[in-house]
């Protein structure tokens, strides 16, 4: 099952203990050196969850959505075959995530 942004980050507050500097961190997302790199992957999250990247981004198995990570090769000779769909789509997948920006870690752009 897909997880979006949302899901992501309240994830994040599941009681984990995080310290920095030795002060404890009370919310990840919140924290202004981990708050870009958790919107950015929440935005992964929701960008994986968009209905209009399934099946670059995401499959649809026994009625549910799962990431693209999780596809199995469904015949023995897609393994190792160096044009199989498997690889065509994860080259594909991998280029089209190239374009998209990334906030990384600890440089927030609203800062």
């Amino acid at each position: 099952m897909l997880k979006s942004g949302h899901d992501f980050l309240k994830g994040l507050r599941d009681g984990r203990r995080v310290y920095v500097g030795g002060e404890q961190v009370e919310d990840i997302a919140a924290h202004p050196g981990f708050r870009g790199g958790a919107a950015s992957l929440a935005a992964l999250y929701d960008w994986k969850a968009d209905p209009a990247q399934r099946g670059l981004l995401s499959f649809t198995e026994d009625g549910d959505d799962y990431s693209m990570w999780f596809l199995r090769p469904h015949r023995a000779q897609l393994l190792g075959m160096p044009r199989s769909p498997d690889r065509y789509r994860k080259r594909k997948r991998r280029k089209h995530g190239a374009s998209r920006p990334v906030q990384q870690s600890g440089h927030d752009s609203k800062d």
